[in-house]
């Protein structure tokens, strides 16, 4: 018990100045979980003790100026025991970016440019306040549970701009030249985050295989993804270019043309109507086993219900439909069946499975068996996969106030 109200729950990996714990507040009265950090440098030399201090000064006082972003842990206090120095900040429930991008699965260009304004719009605030991360990678990015939106973690690392700091700070990977020789500058952050991106559309790991660059252009050459725009292709390149000048200045400028990406017109003839869009989305309809309905609500009473049937999803590529039945919507692959290994990386058990599950819109008939838990994750995979694609060809402000609800009965 620290402080005689934290109760530790369990220990983090070590940082390089600090130990963190995930505890329960026994006074709070939700006894809510929080994150507290110790200050505790591996090294007792003088130089890394001196660092730690001023590292962990400096996330502190970060937090408080930054914390009260939605995406931004929230510092709770500080306190101190002896001579060990604590603080105590929000603890973010989900799943970090690493878990995801582990999955070995190349994301698509529009679920790529929803994470890249996601990111970049917190890190923009972040920069607005004069901070620069230093430390932007896929374990300090965190899928909120509650809302899906990024979080940005672990501030233990920042620096102020127009600051020099003796000490280099990073993850091999994601750090750009500028930052390996000491001098870090708002588009670092940006370097990073491009690095984040690229390992998304291409399943390359940065920490363990490295880009090769281009030393007359200072691009990094990683084979332009061919299933992505050149557009993004081109913004991709300027914000991991290894020459500063030819970067994006900071994340507000690198979000610029992200968002000018998602005005540029696409090659669809006309905005749909909601009608198309619900024919569209129902393809989606009598998931697993013929027992789920997507619905498309509004604030209309006469809502529009329409269903149809698709087959399981199979370890095989290549299932065709019996004569009669229903043939799956062209534009709609069947989703590809994860593995209960997954399931269990990505939220910790069956149990946490089974509460996500109803979170997300899944109802049950007793108990599921793992069968029918990978059945719904796969299929609502696929959903979230392609709403991201529908609505990034689409960016229609008249589907605004409709909502895609899924019931998997199962």
């Amino acid at each position: 018990m620290l402080a005689g109200r934290y109760k530790i729950i369990k220990e983090f990996k070590d940082g390089g100045f600090s130990q963190t714990f995930l505890a329960k507040d026994q006074r709070h009265p939700q006894q809510r979980r929080c994150v507290i950090k110790k200050l505790q440098p591996q090294d007792t030399d003088a130089f890394t003790v001196k660092t730690a201090r001023h590292l962990f000064t400096e996330e502190v006082n970060a937090l408080k100026k930054l914390g009260h972003y939605t995406q931004i842990p929230q510092l709770y206090t500080t306190f101190t025991d002896g001579s060990d120095f604590y603080l105590v900040e929000e603890f973010v429930v989900g799943r970090s970016l690493a878990r995801e991008l582990r999955w070995g699965r190349n994301w698509s260009e529009a679920r790529v440019l929803e994470l890249l304004q996601n990111i970049l719009t917190t890190l923009a605030f972040v920069h607005r306040q004069g901070v620069i991360h230093r430390d932007l990678k896929p374990q300090n990015l965190i899928r909120r549970q509650s809302d899906q939106s990024i979080v940005l973690i672990d501030f233990g690392s920042i620096q102020q701009c127009q600051t020099s700091s003796d000490a280099v700070v990073g993850t091999d990977g994601y750090i750009p030249p500028e930052q390996l020789q000491g001098y870090p500058n708002l588009c670092s952050d940006v370097y990073a985050v491009g690095m984040v991106a690229l390992q998304a559309l291409t399943g390359i790991d940065p920490t363990k295989r490295a880009f090769d660059v281009d030393e007359r252009t200072g691009k990094v050459n990683w084979g332009r993804y061919p299933k992505i725009s050149s557009d993004l292709a081109n913004v991709i390149d300027t914000m991991v270019c290894y020459k500063l000048r030819d970067r994006y200045s900071s994340a507000s400028e690198a979000l610029r043309s992200i968002n000018t990406l998602f005005e540029t017109p696409r090659r669809s003839a006309a905005v749909p109507t909601r009608r198309r869009f619900l024919r569209f989305v129902g393809a989606f309809g009598l998931l697993g086993t013929g027992l789920a309905l997507p619905t498309l609500l509004s604030n209309s009473e006469t809502s529009d219900r329409v269903s149809f049937q698709l087959p399981l999803p199979t370890a095989s590529s290549g299932r065709s439909p019996k004569a009669d039945e229903p043939k799956p919507f062209p534009l709609v692959p069947v989703p590809t069946p994860l593995e209960k290994a997954e399931l269990i990386e990505r939220y910790g058990s069956y149990n946490e499975c089974c509460k996500i599950a109803v979170a997300r819109g899944i109802q049950f008939h007793g108990a599921p068996s793992w069968e029918k838990l990978i059945q719904a994750f796969s299929y609502l995979d696929a959903i979230q996969e392609f709403s991201h694609g529908y609505m990034a060809a689409y960016p229609s402000l008249a589907l605004s106030e409709v909502k895609f609800e899924v019931n998997l009965l199962v």
